[in-house]
């Protein structure tokens, strides 16, 4: 069975992290869906994390979906690899 949804894209200024925070809010959003990086060390000190900011500050749940370093391949370049 399908569930619909509605998903939205709005273009805002400000600070991304609050910006989406308040946005979730006001439009009263039931999950957010994030990319993320996965950066750590210096560089994750240095540039922050705006997933890591949103899902402290987020009044709602916040599901971070992690890059993958090499594009995403075919099903039939795995042949032992069943898919349903």
């Amino acid at each position: 069975e399908r569930t619909k949804f509605r998903a939205t894209t709005e273009i805002r200024m400000g600070s991304a992290a609050s910006t989406i925070v308040e946005m979730a809010h006001s439009l009263g959003v039931d999950l957010l869906v994030m990319g993320t990086h996965g950066r750590t060390g210096v560089t994750h000190a240095l540039l922050g994390s705006v997933a890591e900011r949103v899902t402290r500050h987020s009044t709602c749940p916040v599901l971070t979906v992690h890059a993958t370093p090499e594009p995403v391949r075919e099903a039939a370049a795995f042949p032992a690899v069943a898919t349903a």
